[in-house]
């Protein structure tokens, strides 16, 4: 089965736009038709998304919802501890976070 990561932006949209595009490949990863791969730095940048002032006022999530939330990302996608360092994308270094190194075996 294909495994994906998605960027924290995906996740907040789906939930935030329920007929969209993101919400459709949340419902995909629902519907097990991929495995989401996660690490802790993306569900600390999800749940600092869900924070912005902007987004809280969209969704109205209390801070236990929000919290749940991220739990169960991390409970239920492969989580990957995220420890390998990648610096390749120079436009918007952050997103290094989503690559990952497959070790050599």
């Amino acid at each position: 089965m294909i495994r994906a990561v998605l960027d924290a932006n995906v996740l907040v949209s789906a939930l935030l736009s329920p007929r969209g595009l993101p919400s459709k490949i949340l419902a995909a990863w629902q519907a097990e038709r991929f495995h989401l791969v996660i690490s802790p730095p993306i569900l600390e940048e999800i749940s600092r998304v869900f924070r912005y002032p902007k987004i809280a006022r969209r969704h109205r999530w209390p801070e236990e919802k929000i919290r749940l939330f991220i739990e169960d990302l991390a409970h239920l996608a492969i989580l990957t501890p995220g420890e390998r360092t990648l610096n390749v994308v120079g436009k918007d270094p952050s997103d290094n976070r989503y690559l990952t190194q497959r070790r050599e075996t």
